[in-house]
């Protein structure tokens, strides 16, 4: 029987990128609650009087997740990621087969406005699924300098490229919008 097993270089590359996506994501929607509570009442998926403990629950589950897959336990933080991820996939499914084409994701609370489509559903299932990488075992050998500065600029790369995937899915919503 052949295990598949990948590099720690790029296991630890994937979880500080998903450290970063939850950390940042987190963050932003404690600052902006009122907004963020707001875009929870416009998926219509949870009853009004769980919408305020949600959007104090959500931000926080986040903020955990993204330094138990650094600091804690990489696993069970990787595969609760990818539930999450998933959850908010599908969140956003729901809403495009209701034709709900004007809600905001939630995705940038402080930016520009976002409305759901389908590429956002795709890239949260990416996502998950990079998550899901982190539960394959790691090859057994010992980190070198240069190993780190792969890291660094390989979780530096992958932050970059989430960010540009993001704008470029941003624009074409504001876009959609113009026509």
């Amino acid at each position: 029987m052949v295990t598949m097993m990948i590099d720690p270089v790029i296991a630890q590359i994937i979880a500080y990128g998903l450290f970063a996506l939850l950390l940042i994501s987190g963050i932003e929607k404690f600052k902006n609650q009122q907004a963020f509570s707001q875009v929870l009442r416009g998926y219509r998926l949870l009853p009004i009087g769980l919408i305020s403990s949600a959007s104090l629950v959500l931000p926080l589950i986040e903020i955990v997740l993204a330094l138990s897959v650094i600091w804690v336990h990489v696993k069970l933080a990787a595969l609760v990621i990818s539930a999450l991820l998933t959850v908010y996939a599908a969140a956003i499914l729901i809403n495009i087969h209701r034709g709900n084409l004007s809600l905001d994701c939630g995705c940038q609370l402080s930016k520009t406005r976002q409305t759901i489509t389908i590429a956002l559903v795709y890239r949260n299932i990416a996502l998950a699924s990079a998550a899901l990488i982190l539960f394959l075992p790691t090859t057994d050998r010992t980190l070198g300098v240069y190993d780190y500065v792969a890291v660094a600029f390989g979780s530096f790369a992958c932050i970059l490229f989430y960010m540009t995937l993001n704008e470029l899915i941003a624009n074409t919503t504001s876009f959609r919008e113009i026509l």
